[in-house]
């Protein structure tokens, strides 16, 4: 129960974290360039490895479950401003594919997050079994290692689905009453303490990949932090949000 609630918000404050990574590089771009779409095109080649691997994702599910893809587009492809002065809607990538029933809809939207939290977790079980080496001269110094942070950095921030990509995940309730209707209809029985024993172990390894994002998050939102402030201190511009 413990790893299933640190997993529901870990991964809620990697949404978090991520949305602010890009306010602050959004604020910087307009207080640099007085234009959004600088930082829009920065963000986009921080974070290229992850969106690609996320439009891959989709576009290979779809092609494995038969369905027609079309065009695939891993740049920005809509710039606009918004109803507050300053602020930008960009769409960063996409796959064109037809449309289809909703269990094989469901599967191609998931893709991503099941695909990046697949990655990270590997590369994290295979690399950074223990999280402290990587602060050790050795790890750190390592060029493979650093590589391989900045994948991770990367993923973990464009695995999450857009809403465009819930559109069939109503149907995933109807999947779990079908599921158990399933098991207590045909009397199946199963050993739940062995299911419930591997499922927290390989949970445990989920949650220190997603546990090395969050750190990688939080170095990383520092770091912009501080260049925001220090270009505000020299330039003596102040970025304000409107409400209301």
């Amino acid at each position: 129960m413990i790893e299933l609630v640190s997993f529901i918000v870990l991964i809620f404050l990697l949404s978090y974290f991520r949305t602010q990574i890009a306010f602050l590089i959004q604020g910087i771009s307009l207080l640099v360039f007085e234009r959004a779409k600088p930082g829009v095109i920065f963000y986009s080649i921080l974070f290229l490895p992850g969106i690609l691997i996320h439009e891959l994702s989709h576009l290979l599910t779809a092609e494995l479950l038969g369905i027609r893809t079309g065009r695939i587009n891993i740049f920005p492809t809509e710039i606009k401003a918004g109803n507050t002065e300053g602020t930008f809607g960009v769409k960063m990538g996409f796959v064109e594919s037809e449309e289809t029933d909703p269990f094989r809809e469901t599967l191609i939207g998931s893709a991503p997050f099941l695909v990046g939290l697949f990655l990270i977790t590997v590369i994290v079980f295979m690399r950074f079994s223990a999280l402290d080496s990587i602060f050790s001269s050795e790890k750190i110094l390592n060029l493979t290692s650093i590589l391989l942070l900045y994948l991770i950095f990367s993923v973990g921030n464009t695995m999450f689905v857009s809403e465009e990509d819930k559109r069939g995940w109503w149907f995933i309730p109807m999947i779990l009453v079908i599921v158990l209707a399933f098991i207590y209809g045909f009397r199946i029985r199963l050993n739940l303490e062995g299911v419930l024993s591997a499922g927290v172990k390989n949970l445990q390894f989920v949650n220190r990949a997603l546990f090395l994002c969050l750190g990688l998050d939080v170095f990383f939102l520092v770091g912009l932090f501080l260049i925001r402030k220090a270009i505000e201190s020299l330039t003596g511009k102040r970025l304000l949000t409107k409400t209301g």
